[in-house]
């Protein structure tokens, strides 16, 4: 089953590597976007909740990064 994945960065090293870690478990049949918070997304930062970057949100949900780094 595919997912629809967004990830909000503002280019750091940190956000980038989540970026990576990302990809590399997403499934093939995954989409995976990337955001970049000093664009245009400031209505899906909002829409989501997001209060730090970088923000993993799948589906719709925003996920817990730490869950996400213990794979």
């Amino acid at each position: 089953m595919s997912k629809r994945i967004e990830i909000f960065t503002d280019g750091s090293a940190e956000s980038e590597a989540v970026v990576k870690q990302v990809r590399k478990l997403a499934c093939p049949k995954c989409t995976v976007h990337v955001h970049n918070i000093n664009g245009e997304c400031e209505m899906r930062v909002k829409k989501y909740g997001i209060q730090s970057v970088p923000a993993v949100v799948m589906d719709g949900k925003l996920i817990n990064l730490k869950a996400l780094k213990r794979g």
